[in-house]
């Protein structure tokens, strides 16, 4: 099993975002700590961090995630809407 945790930026994404979506990352949350490989590895100068993607109420979400094998960690660097979520991603990362 694999632990689950929250990059501090990430923390303050969960804070923003609406009670349902929150309760359906909650449930991704729990199927990572199982499999983190259920996700979509990403390309390009995003390789190395990983993606689930949702819809909630007609608006697609991203979960994106950094799988870290040595401590069995899956570390969640930003949660959002699809909106503009790479071009912050980018901005997060780098």
């Amino acid at each position: 099993m694999w632990r689950v945790e929250l990059g501090s930026a990430a923390r303050r994404d969960l804070k923003k975002l609406p009670h349902p979506v929150y309760i359906k990352i909650e449930e991704y949350f729990g199927s990572l700590s199982l499999d983190p490989y259920k996700g979509e590895p990403l390309h390009g100068v995003l390789k190395g961090f990983w993606k689930v993607s949702f819809n909630v109420q007609s608006v697609s979400y991203r979960i994106v995630y950094q799988i870290l094998k040595t401590e069995k960690v899956v570390l969640i660097i930003m949660v959002g809407s699809r909106e503009r979520f790479y071009e912050r991603l980018s901005r997060r990362t780098k």
